[in-house]
């Protein structure tokens, strides 16, 4: 299960698969100047990981393919925990 954490604390939301998640977090992208994060949980006990990363950028608009501008800020690519593209 794959959780999705817009980090607001108005609600957090779930997909199956890591490509569900990540079309799923971008059509909930808003104005929150907060990433938004993905996290893998498959029930361990070492809890919920990171898996990819929408960072919230509060300056300029977005010119680069794969980024969401919203209102003077942007969401930038999705990235892995290592800071890499993710590979759908």
């Amino acid at each position: 299960m794959y959780k999705i954490r817009y980090n607001t604390g108005a609600g957090d939301d779930e997909a199956d698969t890591l490509d569900g998640a990540m079309r799923k977090a971008s059509r909930g992208a808003r104005y929150t100047q907060s990433s938004i994060d993905i996290y893998y949980d498959d029930g361990s006990h070492y809890g919920p990981a990171l898996v990819a990363r929408r960072a919230w950028y509060p300056y300029g608009a977005a010119t680069n393919r794969g980024t969401i501008t919203i209102g003077g800020g942007h969401y930038g690519p999705w990235r892995d925990a290592d800071g890499k593209p993710v590979q759908r």
